[in-house]
């Protein structure tokens, strides 16, 4: 799960080509740049939504390892007890309590958390995920969310922008690195 993520987000452009623009911002005025830069910042826009999908794919993936990891149930629950065993949902629920409710194989659903639950206050007790990369997930994440109401492309890109791209590439270097030692030490 956390290695498909870590697959999925290296092909973001923005990351990709992340120093590139930082260099862009730092040397140039954007109205004086030449077509290359312009060209440059074009192309890191233009695939600003499936960045937007890459990213979101790799914290949801990350969060759902990190919960895992500490033992919490990840999947929703199906069938005639479903309405009554999603409530203990709401906050992070042990995954051994599944034995203690009697909860069987076939109510265990195929989905998992969403990503409005992952990013909430109970569960990021349990993720520990930064304050600043969570303000950047959950802004990420509202944009994904509201992706079939885009009639044209939506992202200004500047040095702010940039800097949150460079917090998140910072902060999934050292997930990576962080799940990858957990997940050794299970192994």
């Amino acid at each position: 799960m956390a290695h498909f993520g870590w697959v999925e987000v290296q092909r973001a452009t923005i990351f990709k080509r992340l120093t590139e623009v930082e260099e862009v911002y730092r040397k140039y005025d954007p109205s004086y740049m030449g077509d290359d830069k312009r060209q440059l910042l074009m192309h890191v826009m233009a695939d600003h939504l499936v960045d937007d999908f890459r990213t979101i794919v790799f914290y949801e993936n990350w969060m759902k390892a990190r919960l895992l990891l500490e033992g919490v149930c990840i999947h929703d629950f199906t069938g005639v007890r479903s309405k009554e065993l999603n409530k203990y949902l709401k906050t992070p629920w042990a995954g051994t309590n599944i034995i203690v409710a009697g909860i069987t194989d076939a109510e265990i659903g195929k989905t998992t958390l969403s990503m409005k639950r992952l990013l909430s206050k109970p569960y990021q007790v349990v993720i520990k995920m930064p304050a600043d990369v969570h303000a950047i997930v959950d802004k990420i994440n509202r944009r994904r969310n509201r992706l079939h109401f885009y009639t044209h492309n939506q992202l200004a890109m500047g040095p702010s922008v940039v800097a949150e791209y460079r917090i998140l590439f910072d902060h999934i270097q050292r997930s990576r690195a962080h799940l990858s030692g957990a997940l050794s030490i299970l192994s």
